[in-house]
């Protein structure tokens, strides 16, 4: 089986910056993921990777079309493969970046498209379906196994489905996150380098106990290989009174550049109001 490498994750997360330094430490080419950054001329609000930032590492699905010309998971699908036997070719090895995450899908499990009509009335009709307020339709979301939750309107649903006439305006995303999951977040911003470092956001949407480790570095040079980088531990846990418990361990490690006093802001999401919160620091 050849390697594969997949990196995914929401917009202003540190993938690119991830994406650079991984290609060059097992020789690698970068694949774009991203339903909007193929289109020339659309950077603002699509955190894009500029030129300079490349450092020299092969990108695909850079900048490739042209606004009015249309992009879709199929197409996506085509020109990935494409891109990765050019990898492949070449003797190194493909990294997928990218937070769109039916393309990924689409391409990691080799769904077959080609029953689909494109040029189909139906087909026409949800192309043309979003009004000039965004609100749109989606049909074909696939959620894999376990809970997911609709991130605006707190709605539960099971995975292993599909779902189809889905509302879903343009400017919904993410559409759901997973029941128990803990998401590093940041202000808005339109690159990494407008990101407040002094200021940590975590959101949660606690279900029995889960954790994940956030990694940070300079983000600009290699020094993380000499271990100049930072990992904190979060917990969540509810347990049997339905209370939950969030933990924030100490951050360990350090690297040039790093902000130690931070300010936290965590954004717990819960089915009814609680009756009581406590907050302790160092224990």
């Amino acid at each position: 089986m050849k390697p594969l490498i997949i990196l995914t994750g929401p917009t202003a997360v540190g993938k690119t910056e991830l994406s650079i330094r991984l290609a060059k430490a097992v020789n690698g080419e970068i694949i774009s993921a991203d339903s909007m950054q193929v289109y020339k001329k659309m950077d603002i609000g699509t955190a894009k990777i500029r030129p300079e930032e490349m450092q020299g590492v092969k990108h695909y699905l850079i900048d490739c079309l042209e606004p009015d010309e249309d992009f879709n998971v199929v197409l996506f699908q085509k020109m990935a493969k494409d891109a990765m036997e050019k990898i492949y070719d070449a003797g190194h090895i493909p990294i997928i970046a990218g937070g769109t995450g039916f393309y990924i899908q689409a391409l990691l499990y080799d769904i077959n498209f080609d029953n689909v009509n494109e040029e189909s009335e139906y087909r026409k009709y949800l192309k043309d379906m979003a009004d000039k307020e965004g609100n749109d339709i989606r049909n074909g979301i696939y959620l894999p196994e376990g809970t997911w939750i609709d991130y605006f309107s707190g709605e539960k649903y099971e995975g292993n489905r599909i779902l189809s006439n889905f509302d879903t305006p343009v400017w919904k995303l993410p559409v759901f996150v997973k029941n128990g999951a803990i998401i590093p977040m940041t202000q808005p911003n339109n690159n990494v380098s407008e990101i407040d470092p002094s200021l940590r956001i975590y959101e949660f949407y606690p279900n029995r106990h889960t954790a994940t480790v956030e990694y940070d570095d300079d983000g600009v040079t290699e020094a993380y290989r000499q271990e100049k980088s930072v990992s904190t531990l979060i917990e969540s846990n509810v347990d049997a009174k339905n209370r939950v418990t969030i933990t924030i361990h100490p951050t360990a490690g350090s690297f040039d550049g790093f902000v130690k006093d931070k300010k936290t802001e965590l954004r717990i999401n819960v089915t009814e109001k609680p009756k009581k919160l406590t907050a302790r620091i160092n224990n």
